[in-house]
C-alpha cells in the first residue's frame, strides 16, 4: 500500500466518521477509540461483518479503521435498505436492532444510540456517499477473496433487513424492487475501482 493510498483511506475514514456521529458524540468516540485493542477490534469486527475467517479480519483491520468506523460500515447497508421504501417498518427496525445486538453492540452504547438516531431519522446522503467511498477505499488495499467475504458479509444482513418486511400479503417476492435497487447500488461499492 503506498503512502497516497494510505492517507486516502484514512481521509475517508474521518469523513464517514464526521458524518455519521454528531459533535455531541466525539469525546465518546475517542474514548472507544482508546479503548480498543487490535484484538478487540478484529473480535468485534469478525461478529461485526460475520467472517469467522481470522486472515480476512486482519487484512480488513490493518487500515486502522477502529471498531466503530467498522461497525458503522457494516450498519449503514441494514439502515439504508429499510428507508428505502420511505419508511423503516416495525419489522426492520426489530431485524437491525436484532442484527446490531448479535454484533456485540449494547444497547447503552454510544453506537446503539446513533442507531436508534438512525432508525428516526434518515442517514444524510452524504454519509451514504462517504460509506461508498471509503468501501471503495479499503477494497482498492484488499485481496478480491476477502472482498467477497466482505461483500456478503455486509450486503447478506442488508438483505435480512430488507426481506424482514416480506411482501404484499406474504406474496411475492420479500424485497421491494425499492429495496433490490437499494441492495445493489449499495454492492456496488465493493469494487476496487
Amino acid at each position: 500500500m503506498g503512502m497516497g493510498e494510505g492517507d486516502s483511506i484514512h481521509d475517508r475514514r474521518r469523513a464517514l466518521e464526521e458524518a455519521f456521529f454528531s459533535k455531541r458524540d466525539q469525546e465518546l468516540l475517542e474514548k472507544m477509540r482508546k479503548k480498543m485493542s487490535a484484538e478487540e477490534t478484529e473480535k468485534v469486527l469478525s461478529v461485526a461483518i460475520g467472517i469467522a475467517d481470522t486472515t480476512c479480519v486482519h487484512a480488513i483491520t490493518r487500515v486502522e479503521a477502529g471498531v466503530q468506523v467498522l461497525t458503522v460500515l457494516a450498519l449503514l447497508p441494514l439502515v439504508e435498505v429499510a428507508w428505502s421504501d420511505g419508511d423503516v417498518s416495525a419489522q426492520e427496525k426489530t431485524a437491525i436492532l436484532k442484527a446490531a445486538t448479535e454484533m456485540g453492540i449494547a444497547p447503552d452504547s454510544t453506537t446503539h444510540q446513533c442507531l436508534t438516531s438512525w432508525l428516526e431519522s434518515r442517514p444524510t446522503q452524504e454519509a451514504v456517499a462517504a460509506w461508498d467511498k471509503y468501501v471503495r477505499a479499503i477494497c482498492a488495499t484488499l485481496e478480491p477473496a476477502t472482498i467477497a467475504t466482505l461483500k456478503s458479509g455486509t450486503i447478506g444482513r442488508a438483505e435480512k433487513v430488507a426481506a424482514a418486511a416480506g411482501g404484499f400479503l406474504g406474496l411475492g417476492s420479500k424485497i421491494s424492487t425499492a429495496e433490490r435497487e437499494c441492495l445493489d447500488r449499495l454492492a456496488t461499492a465493493f469494487s476496487a475501482s
